[in-house]
This record gives structure tokens, C-alpha cells and sequence, in this order.
């Protein structure tokens, strides 16, 4: 899954992007432009929506179910106006595309007849339709993210302790793969403050971890949990999604996902035990001690190290701020149940994250 990517030179760029962007449907395409949409004949309108995004392999594309359209990050940087603005007439004919036949969108061939009538019924030039761009971007497209690459596979490697039957030799093995994920976050910090990676912008990604529109106990546990892992989680609309550094993201994906069928597993194990379990104040007390856990150890920590987690937070906050805008809580009550409040602590106390049994995925986690 593409991610969505953030920072202040790209929060700055992307305004410049949403004018071209309207500039081309009004004048090249001879669009109805409001400030935030375009207007079809037929009475419709659609937003302008345009984000940056982190990928190896394609410069832009357009999203049918969010009706976004995303330009690579390193075109920000390394390309010319005119480079862009080709993009962005690629990526506007497949929005039109959609427009014009959305009934069967999913359907149709990413750049078929359709797809070529709308680019021939707009004058696109042959290149734009091709999309055959030549642009150089080597490192910046073909290289991943080394030292976050680095940092997961040494995590990797301490998870993997983590599912040994040895109860003290699981427990040790994910302290140490959560001091070594957190070493890596205040590693960052100093060379943020001493200029060591001067031209080089902090950059926060987005990802969804989780799908589904729909809320469940289970998922406010996992969005309870993952807070505590340099990540910044937040429900939309279609699922879950986390914000933060690239190698933060991808361990909390991993980590999603595993707590999503672990908590699962315990559940279900526990409600055959307890036909009358309830499962809201069972997760919520599930989350609130493992949580208490992790807690505990930061605050066993140096204090600077406190002062760096604060700063990494507050990093987090103003990121989550620029992407979204303004965030709410959710609140919910619940009528509390001590029975299954009690188990729910039970499992808390000894959830332990690990590889999973049939994952074939890198182990990505960790704390905060």
C-alpha cells in the first residue's frame, strides 16, 4: 500500500500543486473551477484533493475511492514545473476517467480506450497518455529508507526470541528489541539538533494499517496501544491509519496487524471459558494494563530520555496537525462489567509481542 508522506516543505508545495491542478481542469479542459472542486455539465462536483506519497515505482496516481491524487514526493525536490504539470494531466485524465465511467471504473484497463477517448477528447499530447515521463531520480526512487531498513531487520531478528516457549527469554527478547527501536528514535533526535543531517527535512509518513469503516472494541485497543509506539494512530473513514517516520510506520503496520488477530485469538479463547464475557470492558482493560506496562518502563528511563520522548511526541502532534487539521477524541461508554474487566487484566499482563506463527512478513514493532 502506497503512503502518503509529510512535511513542511511538502506541506508548503502542495497548494502550488492544487493550482496547477485547477489551472489545467479550467483552462486545458475548460472546467467549471471552484476553490476546492470542479463542476461538471451534468451538476456533479468533485474535490481537489492532492497529496504527496512515498513510491518506488510510480511517479503519481490517482485514487478512485478517496478521489485523491497523489504526486511522488521526490518530484517536489528534483523536478521541473513542466514535469509536474504533465503528471498532473496524466493523473486529472484518470480522474476524469472516472468521472465519465464510473459505474464501471474497476473494471476498465488502467489505461484503455477509455482512459485514451478522455486524453484524445482533451487534446492531451501522446507522451501525457503514455505517461512515458523521463525523469532521473536513481536514489530517490530506486533506493529504500537504509538505516530504517537496517533498524527493522535488527528487530526482526530480537522478535524472533520473542516466540520461544522460554517465558524469561521472550520477555528479555522484546525489552531489548523495544530499547534498540527507541535508541533509533533519540538517535534521530541528536542529529536533528546538531545539524549532522543538515538538508535533510524530517519527513512523516501516513499508512493505513487497519481497513474496515466499522469501530470495534478490539480496534480502540489497538489504536490505545500503538500510541505508545512512536506513532500517531487515527480512524478515518476507511480504517485505521498511523502517522509517523518511516521506520515507526512500518513496525507499527506489523504490529497492527499482529494485535488485530492476537487480541482476536484471546477473546475468543477467553469467551469459550466465560459464556457471559463482555468484550468492551474486556479490551479496555486488556489495553489500559498492557499500555500501564510500557508506561512503567519509560518512566524507569533517564530523564533525558523522558525529554526526548516528550519532543518526539510534540513532533508527532504538530505532523498530525498539518495532515489532518484539527483531530478529535472518540469517547464511548459502556456499562462496566468487573467479570470481564478482571480477565482483560489477566491478558494484558501477559500479552507479549512476537513474530507471527504464519507470517511470512519482516517483524516490525516497537516502543515508546
Amino acid at each position: 500500500m502506497i503512503m502518503k508522506v509529510y512535511s513542511k516543505t511538502i506541506e508548503t508545495f502542495i497548494p502550488r500543486l492544487r493550482k496547477w491542478a485547477r489551472e489545467i481542469l479550467r483552462q486545458e479542459f475548460g472546467l467549471n473551477i471552484a476553490r476546492t472542486r470542479f463542476h461538471m455539465d451534468n451538476g456533479w462536483s468533485y474535490p481537489i484533493v492532492i497529496v504527496a506519497i512515498d513510491d518506488k515505482k510510480r511517479l503519481g496516481y490517482f485514487d478512485s475511492e478517496q478521489l485523491t491524487i497523489g504526486i511522488n514526493r521526490s518530484l517536489i525536490y528534483l523536478a521541473k514545473e513542466r514535469v509536474i504539470k504533465d503528471i498532473l494531466r496524466h493523473e486529472l485524465a484518470h480522474y476524469l476517467t472516472f468521472v465519465f465511467y464510473a459505474k464501471n471504473y474497476s473494471q476498465l484497463e488502467p489505461h484503455g480506450a477509455e482512459f485514451r477517448a478522455i486524453c484524445q477528447h482533451f487534446h492531451l499530447d501522446s507522451k501525457i497518455i503514455s505517461a512515458s515521463i523521463d525523469l532521473r531520480l536513481e536514489n530517490e526512487s530506486l533506493e529504500g529508507d537504509l538505516p530504517s531498513e537496517r533498524i527493522i531487520n535488527k528487530v526482526a531478528k530480537l522478535l524472533a526470541l520473542a516466540s520461544s516457549s522460554n517465558q524469561s527469554e521472550a520477555e528479555l527478547a522484546t525489552v531489548k528489541a523495544n530499547q534498540l527501536m527507541l535508541q533509533h528514535n533519540l538517535d534521530r533526535l541528536t542529529v536533528s539538533a546538531h545539524g549532522d543531517g543538515a538538508g535533510e527535512e524530517e519527513l512523516f509518513f501516513v499508512k493505513q494499517v487497519l481497513g474496515g469503516k466499522r469501530d470495534t472494541p478490539r480496534r480502540t485497543a489497538i489504536a490505545q496501544i500503538l500510541f505508545h509506539f512512536f506513532v500517531y494512530p487515527v480512524r478515518c473513514r476507511d480504517g485505521l491509519e498511523v502517522t509517523g517516520t518511516k521506520a515507526n510506520v512500518e513496525n507499527a503496520n506489523y504490529l497492527a496487524n499482529y494485535l488485530d488477530g492476537e487480541l482476536k485469538r484471546i477473546y475468543r479463547a477467553a469467551k469459550k471459558n466465560s459464556s457471559c464475557l463482555r468484550e468492551k470492558p474486556f479490551m479496555v482493560a486488556l489495553a489500559n494494563t498492557f499500555c500501564a506496562r510500557l508506561e512503567q518502563s519509560q518512566q524507569e528511563g533517564a530523564a533525558v530520555t523522558r525529554r526526548a520522548l516528550m519532543v518526539i511526541e510534540q513532533q508527532l502532534n504538530i505532523a498530525v496537525k498539518g495532515i489532518y487539521g484539527r483531530t478529535t477524541g472518540v469517547s464511548s461508554s459502556f456499562v462496566n462489567c468487573q467479570h470481564s474487566h478482571t480477565l482483560g487484566q489477566e491478558a494484558g499482563q501477559k500479552l507479549q509481542l512476537r513474530r507471527g506463527v504464519t507470517s511470512s512478513d519482516p517483524i516490525r514493532l516497537l516502543k515508546r
